[in-house]
């Protein structure tokens, strides 16, 4: 009984550090990745393309090409939430 007890808590700390080692090398690079986005959405080029200083902003038009309406709401909205 004491051996299967062991070898269950062997296993959970085994996840355990392969969970921490895990998280210290994507949690520097989600924290940059995520840096990164604000900065260029909040840059002058990404307000462009997004369409922030359109005057008609949510009004959806067929040919809205040369902006990227969605995609800067979508980066707008992760950056809030």
């Amino acid at each position: 009984m004491a051996a299967a007890n062991d070898a269950e808590s062997n296993e959970k700390h085994n996840r355990f550090e392969f969970c921490v080692k895990w998280l210290f090398l994507f949690g520097p690079l989600w924290l940059v990745y995520f840096l990164t986005m604000i900065i260029f959405r909040l840059r002058h080029a990404g307000k462009v393309c997004s369409g922030d200083y359109l005057l008609e902003r949510f009004i959806i038009e067929p040919d809205e090409s040369p902006y990227i309406q969605s995609n800067g709401l979508f980066l707008w909205s992760a950056i809030v939430g």
